[in-house]
């Protein structure tokens, strides 16, 4: 299974060379999206003037890509980019241009098949008491009939199953019954509750 997790990356090196460092290439790496809040800020302000409404038109241009590649199944946090957000305010979901953004990228995303994860892996690492998607985006994934699955990006065994029940629930109040779950072969709908 081929997961498109997003990692957003911006043209300009801050001196990281953990997760951003691209593979044969330069070993000071672009910083990835979810590497850190002093990253986040700095990224925002020296590569986006400060214009968090432009930096996330970016990211999700690059995250509707993904609806052209047939191998890439399963949209992995589709708004990363908020995942410090709930510490320290970056984006603003509320911003129409934001949601411009977001929707035209889930459109193409939905029309191509992928299936979406509710992922959970912030919670396990304290960043977030709730999963991403944000509930409005998965109010919209539902209007839309998109298919979602349950993840954790667990490093862990510890923390494979994460506020799952916190997920499942999240779903059933935006309106979910079902989710997709990988048997080893293919996605297979199986109703929440189960």
């Amino acid at each position: 299974i081929f997961f498109a997790v997003n990692g957003f990356r911006v043209a300009t090196n801050y001196g990281g060379d953990k997760k951003g460092a691209a593979k044969g290439g330069d070993p000071a790496a672009y910083p990835t999206v979810d590497d850190s809040p002093e990253t986040t800020r700095r990224f925002l302000a020296e590569a986006f003037g400060g214009d968090s409404d432009a930096a996330a038109e970016c990211y999700f241009v690059q995250l509707r890509r993904v609806a052209d590649a047939p191998r890439a199944q399963v949209v992995g946090h589709f708004d990363l980019l908020t995942k410090f957000d709930e510490k320290e305010r970056f984006f603003d979901e509320t911003s129409p241009r934001y949601r411009a953004a977001a929707l035209n990228a889930m459109d193409a995303l939905v029309s191509a098949g992928k299936v979406f994860e509710v992922n959970t892996g912030a919670i396990s690492r304290g960043w977030r008491t709730t999963p991403y998607p944000s509930r409005w985006i998965l109010e919209q994934l539902r209007r839309r009939n998109a298919r979602v699955t349950i993840a954790s990006d667990s490093h862990h065994a510890a923390t494979v199953d994460c506020a799952f029940d916190d997920a499942q629930r999240l779903l059933e109040a935006c309106g979910f019954e079902e989710i997709w779950a990988f048997d080893g072969k293919a996605f297979v709908k199986r109703r929440i509750k189960e």
